[in-house]
């Protein structure tokens, strides 16, 4: 079975499962939650890099598709309902297949064959989703007070320079 995408990524038939299953009225997951997750793969793969884990051409696959879903740019690729088990497994495991995927597609690989970017071996790396998820959560709450709570420092004046205000008194 596919599911339809906007960048042509398969994924195996865990993602489909996953629709079916918990096909529980229409609410997704929301795609600030994957942007987040992200996050949280991009540093994984830096720290596994960093430790002799990964290599380098993996890693940095790992961290543009990483830097795409950040980006907003594979928001279609996550279209899981928020009506999953508690430890948030089948959403880590739809960001593990998307990344690996498209870190494949970078390096030049087949879309699905899993080589030379793995979704477990290479993306998930031994994470458990009980601390993948959370993470994500928290990341996702810092962006939306980030983003909805915090207000921004009003944008210097054109022209208000040091040299412009020369001529006033003192």
């Amino acid at each position: 079975m596919r599911i339809g995408s906007s960048v042509d990524i398969t994924f195996r038939n865990f993602r489909v499962d996953v629709l079916v299953h918990f096909s529980i009225g229409d609410d997704r997951m929301p795609k600030r939650v994957y942007h987040a997750y992200g996050y949280v793969k991009k540093a994984a793969a830096l720290m596994n890099l960093a430790a002799g884990r990964l290599e380098a051409r993996r890693a940095n696959a790992i961290v543009q598709a990483a830097d795409e879903a950040i980006a907003g740019l594979l928001d279609t690729e996550f279209p899981l309902y928020v009506w999953q088990t508690g430890s948030g497994t089948q959403s880590n495991m739809n960001v593990n297949e998307v990344l690996s995927n498209r870190a494949t597609q970078i390096l030049g690989g087949s879309i699905g064959s899993k080589d030379p970017v793995h979704p477990n071996d290479h993306v998930n790396m031994g994470q458990s989703p009980n601390d993948t998820f959370p993470t994500a959560m928290h990341i996702t709450g810092v962006m939306a007070i980030d983003e909805n709570l915090i207000p921004k420092p009003a944008e210097p004046e054109p022209n208000r320079g040091v040299a412009s205000r020369s001529g006033e008194a003192h």
